[in-house]
C-alpha cells in the first residue's frame, strides 16, 4: 500500500512537472510584446522642398524638426545620390542627445558630376534598441 502512495505521489509531481515546463515554454504568436516609444512622432521638413531642382554649386539648406511624445535618442541626416547607386554625399550623425524635440539646421553644396536624383533622409532615433523613423525628401541637382 506504502508504494502505491509513492508511485502515485511521484506521478502527480512529475505531471505537474511537465505541466509548468509546457505551459511557460508555450508561445503566443498572437501576441505583439514590442512596445515603441513613437505614439505622437513627428517630422516636418521645411526645406529642401520636396522636387526642387538645384543647380550646380547651390547651397542647399536643410531644416527640419521632429519631436516625440517621449524621449527621443538622437537624429542623423543623410542625402544620398539616387542616380549613383545610393551613393552618400553628406552624413551628420548626433547620438544619445536625448529630447523630445530637435531642431535641425544643416547644409550642404551641391557638387555632381551628372544629373543626379538626390534623397534627403532625416532619421530620428527612438531608443537605446535600434528603433528609428525616417522622413525623407526627394530632390534634383544639376552638374
Amino acid at each position: 500500500m506504502k508504494k502505491n502512495k509513492i508511485t502515485t505521489l511521484v506521478t502527480i509531481m512529475l505531471l505537474f512537472a511537465t505541466t509548468a515546463l509546457v505551459s511557460s515554454c508555450n508561445r503566443n504568436d498572437d501576441e505583439d510584446n514590442t512596445t515603441t516609444p513613437v505614439d505622437n512622432f513627428s517630422a516636418a521638413v521645411t526645406s529642401p522642398e520636396e522636387g526642387k531642382v538645384f543647380p550646380n554649386g547651390s547651397t542647399i539648406k536643410i531644416e527640419a524638426t521632429l519631436s516625440n511624445d517621449t524621449e527621443l535618442h538622437g537624429y542623423a541626416v543623410r542625402i544620398i545620390n539616387k542616380s549613383m547607386n545610393d551613393a552618400e554625399v553628406f552624413k551628420v550623425e548626433h547620438k544619445h542627445m536625448h529630447a523630445k524635440s530637435y531642431t535641425i539646421s544643416e547644409e550642404w553644396v551641391n557638387n555632381v558630376s551628372h544629373h543626379s536624383d538626390m534623397q534627403l533622409q532625416i532619421i530620428a532615433y527612438v531608443d537605446h534598441e535600434g528603433t528609428e523613423r525616417v522622413k525623407t525628401v526627394n530632390f534634383h541637382c544639376h552638374p
